[in-house]
């Protein structure tokens, strides 16, 4: 009875995933495809909701045995990789041949995550937002490494873009990074670092409400500092990345950062575990 109970909300949550981050794949793609928004924001739309949506599932799996349910997550990204993949290189002889239905939800992946409506952007910062969330769902859960490191990438990166474009048009609220031929805006970065943290500590939150941290020394002071320093140092290499793989740069610098926190700081070692 236990072990039905344990394959039943790893179902429950595998299944929540699935059901809605492809309603707001298809939902996205029809505001996209319509041009009822600026692409910019659709596909910013499209980074936050589906990132939020799976983050928020990984509660619904079972203490202490949700490794089916994050290995058949990691898998449903996988076929996303291999989605954006097959539309991004296909030739357009072959890829008119597809079955219709195929080529419609390639479609309805393209207006709703590229910014130029070209099938060749899916290979680039689309692809890379999938391969590190994949990982880190699969290998550690709802530990505070993912909280950290998937709030910058789906919260600090999704909000930092829109908020430079409004808030940080005029030159006087721009920086130079003239050596990488970046122009960043000081509110689109000041709005990853709010972003960033502020869903590093939203999630956490969840994730210890439900129980994820007991009995793993957790300590809210410990993630606080944790949460700020992921946040900045996120902020700083979404500034510094080139803007096609800042999907990949920024989530590698945050968890890089997270495990240095863990073995350097002399703090129980929970930055990893989790009992989610």
């Amino acid at each position: 009875q236990e072990v039905h109970s344990m394959m039943d909300e790893n179902l429950k949550g595998f299944l929540a995933v699935v059901f809605f981050v492809v309603l707001e794949v298809e939902i996205i793609g029809v505001i996209g495809r319509n041009k009822l928004l600026p692409a910019v924001l659709v596909r910013k739309m499209t980074h936050i909701s589906c990132g939020t949506t799976m983050l928020l599932c990984l509660a619904l799996l079972p203490m202490g045995n949700s490794w089916p349910g994050r290995f058949s997550i990691s898998l449903f990204l996988v076929c996303f990789i291999v989605a954006f993949s097959l539309g991004a290189y296909i030739p357009d002889k072959d890829y008119s041949q597809l079955p219709a239905p195929l080529k419609d939800r390639i479609q309805s992946l393209v207006n709703s995550c590229s910014r130029s409506g070209m099938r060749s952007e899916l290979s680039k910062g689309t692809l890379f937002y999938c391969v590190p969330t994949a990982m880190l769902v699969c290998l550690f859960g709802t530990a505070p490494v993912t909280v950290f490191t998937l709030s910058a990438l789906f919260i600090g990166d999704g909000v930092a873009d829109p908020v430079g474009r409004v808030l940080g048009s005029s030159r006087v609220m721009q920086y130079d990074l003239k050596w990488l031929g970046n122009t960043k805006s000081y509110p689109g970065s000041l709005a990853f670092l709010l972003g960033s943290l502020g869903a590093s500590m939203a999630f956490g939150s969840l994730f210890k409400s439900v129980g994820h941290y007991d009995g793993i020394e957790y300590d809210d002071g410990i993630f606080f500092r944790a949460a700020v320093w992921t946040s900045v140092i996120g902020t700083i290499t979404e500034a510094l990345s080139p803007p096609d793989i800042d999907n990949l740069l920024v989530p590698l610098a945050v968890m890089l950062s997270t495990s240095f926190l863990d073995q350097s700081s002399g703090a129980p070692p929970f930055m990893m575990l989790t009992k989610g």
